[in-house]
């Protein structure tokens, strides 16, 4: 039983990127999410209180860290059992949205 508990919680830590060697990945999602919340928070108070610069600059940041993610999940996609992250993953990929 202690086996089978051990392994859960493996499988727990590695689903919810918590082992160390995925901190590259765990650090860029929460940096994506963290622009899309800025961006939010900024539509929330209304269009013309986004300056263009402000927009672009969190465009390039975005675009930059979607590519990180998406290079470094690429190569596990055919291994990843259907979860959040495949579907993120898969959302990510430049040519996911022309086959819709």
């Amino acid at each position: 039983m202690i086996i089978f508990h051990e392994k859960f919680l493996l499988a727990l830590s590695i689903g919810s990127l918590l082992q160390p060697k995925q901190q590259a990945i765990r650090d860029q999602l929460m940096k994506l999410f963290e622009i899309v919340t800025i961006f939010a928070r900024r539509w929330q108070l209304g269009f013309d209180s986004i300056k263009i610069e402000h927009i672009n600059k969190l465009k390039t940041e975005f675009n930059q860290t979607k590519q990180f993610i998406s290079i470094v999940l690429k190569p596990f996609l055919p291994r990843m059992i259907d979860s959040p992250l495949r579907a993120l993953a898969c959302a990510l990929q430049d040519d996911f949205y022309s086959n819709v």
